[in-house]
């Protein structure tokens, strides 16, 4: 809706979307996963019910959703 509006009033607008960058890092910290024994090695699903950080800035991820490692509520 924001970006109708500044299209219509001629405004340059950019969208930015954190569950994208999110994603990205989870993407590119499997190896880490694997090393910490978050996620196994072969199926890339998690070992076991645990807690943690990507990044001090970031929210707390957890293993205890069948679909992998999400963010925490």
């Amino acid at each position: 809706m924001a970006m109708d509006v500044a299209v219509e009033k001629g405004i340059r607008g950019a969208i930015f979307y954190p569950a994208a960058a999110a994603r990205l890092v989870i993407r590119s910290s499997i190896q880490k996963f694997i090393d910490e024994e978050i996620i196994d090695n072969h199926a890339l699903q998690p070992t076991k019910k645990k807690m943690f950080q990507l990044s001090p800035n970031m929210p707390a991820l957890s293993t205890e959703h069948s679909d992998g490692p999400t963010l925490e509520t």
